[in-house]
């Protein structure tokens, strides 16, 4: 952690999950341009997309990664919904308040398996719920939800390939109906 640099917003601990996961993504999608978008850069993934609401903040952002003057990767700036529509190891979720649930719901399927979803300001109810809006709505494809990960305020799910279904019905030896399964079925057919 010593090497990253930035300047903004983030907290130390922030700045390690952001870097930690970084590393391991050559694909980087992040909505929100600040302290990230240069924990990012100095980890030189080979695509990094910012989208970014304000062009004051792409300015700013810009100028401070050239500050730091370390090698770096400089971002590929996206206007809101207008990302590319490619796969990403690595999805950072943070930006404008109102707009964050919708941009990890919709760019989750730009989320390679294996690849991790990050929340920033989870320590915030509305953040954490997103989180978990998030690991709901996609539920069979999630592998592991970390909350507020090493005391920082950013929270992560690990994405995998969809579980298949069980039927546990099957696997007990239990009839198809068992557990209300099957509703077709009549008061007859059962006791039958």
């Amino acid at each position: 952690m010593d090497k990253i640099k930035f300047i903004g917003d983030l907290s130390k601990q922030d700045a390690a999950v952001l870097e930690f996961h970084a590393r391991a993504s050559k694909s980087i999608l992040e909505f929100g341009a600040g302290g990230s978008t240069q924990i990012f850069s100095q980890c030189c993934p080979e695509t990094l997309v910012s989208v970014e609401t304000s062009g004051v903040w792409i300015e700013v952002t810009n100028r401070r990664i050239e500050e730091l003057v370390v090698p770096h990767t400089m971002p590929m700036w996206a206007p809101y919904g207008a990302h590319p529509n490619k796969q990403y190891d690595l999805i950072f979720v943070d930006g404008i308040d109102e707009k964050r649930l919708d941009f990890a719901l919709s760019t989750w399927k730009l989320l390679n398996s294996g690849g991790v979803m990050l929340f920033h300001d989870t320590r915030r109810e509305r953040d954490a719920r997103n989180v978990l809006n998030t690991a709901s709505t996609y539920f069979s494809e999630v592998r592991s939800v970390s909350l507020n990960i090493d005391g920082s305020n950013t929270s992560v799910i690990r994405k995998g390939d969809p579980l298949p279904y069980v039927d546990w019905n099957h696997v007990e030896g239990l009839p198809p109906w068992r557990y209300g399964h099957d509703l077709t079925k009549s008061i007859h057919d059962i006791v039958d």
